[in-house]
């Protein structure tokens, strides 16, 4: 009975291919925005026609760790005239799948008990069909959900006390199955963690807008939040099963190991 042999170089490779597989596949940054300088100094950046508020860089450490913030405050009395920053959408393609991420605190975002008077959208993808977004608020957060036109906030979710003493990253993953098509999906995630999963475009506010923003935290006229950055990815960003990776990666070294052993002998 023949047996086969497991060379150096076999081994090897197999390492080779499983730390391959442990890594997570790349999409381009198509621009990413750092909260210590005023966005309009930056190209492709302009700011929505709101005119009452304040903005202003700074640096705050929390928990040991430092934040480059851009803050963004809303002072006024009426809903919808604060400060936002969108990104010119000729500098964008729609077309394909991609991720948008952004880390910010909340300084001050109150909602109005028993209305649907909460914040309105802290980073925002408006793709010409619908908007993909988040709205935070002091005690509540959400995607800015709703069937055409008409916003509902059905997925809001109640926020502990505490929660805005850190910073937080918000995701939107979404999955282009045909331009335009229904089918097209978005997940999001807070702080890494799935939240709501494989959101469609009929759940969504309807909007012909074509833009990608952020500073919209105010309700009624009242809002303020700190933003570390904002990302954009053309692109989907995909992790390749890790427990499968490690497995290969294991019995790689194991192999090298034994094979070292029985030399020796």
């Amino acid at each position: 009975m023949s047996h086969s042999t497991k060379t150096p170089t076999h081994l090897f490779f197999t390492t080779i291919i499983a730390l391959g597989l442990c890594t997570q596949a790349s999409a381009a940054t198509v621009f990413q925005y750092e909260g210590n300088v005023d966005p309009l100094t930056l190209s492709n950046w302009t700011k929505s026609p709101g005119d009452n508020g304040a903005v202003g860089a700074g640096t705050e450490i929390i928990n040991s760790v430092s934040y480059d913030y851009w803050q963004v405050e809303d002072n006024t009395s009426s809903q919808g005239n604060f400060y936002a920053y969108d990104v010119a959408s000729n500098t964008v393609d729609f077309t394909n799948d991609w991720y948008l991420e952004s880390s910010l605190r909340v300084i001050n975002s109150p909602t109005v008990p028993g209305t649907t008077n909460v914040p309105a959208q802290a980073v925002v993808v408006a793709d010409g069909l619908n908007y993909w977004s988040f709205y935070v608020g002091n005690d509540v957060i959400g995607p800015v959900d709703g069937a055409g036109s008409s916003v509902s906030f059905s997925m809001s979710q109640t926020l502990p006390a505490d929660y805005w003493n850190d910073y937080h990253t918000f995701a939107i993953q979404f999955s282009q199955n045909a331009i335009g098509s229904a089918d097209d999906t978005a997940d999001f995630f807070i702080d890494g963690v799935l939240i709501w999963n494989d959101i469609g475009r009929d759940a969504m506010y309807s909007s012909g807008n074509s833009l990608i923003g952020f500073g919209g935290v105010s309700t009624l006229g009242t809002g303020e939040a700190n933003y570390d950055y904002i990302r954009f990815d053309d692109g989907s960003v995909g992790v390749v099963p890790i427990p499968a990776a490690i497995w290969l990666f294991g019995s790689g070294l194991i192999g090298l190991v034994g094979f070292a052993r029985s030399k020796k002998a």
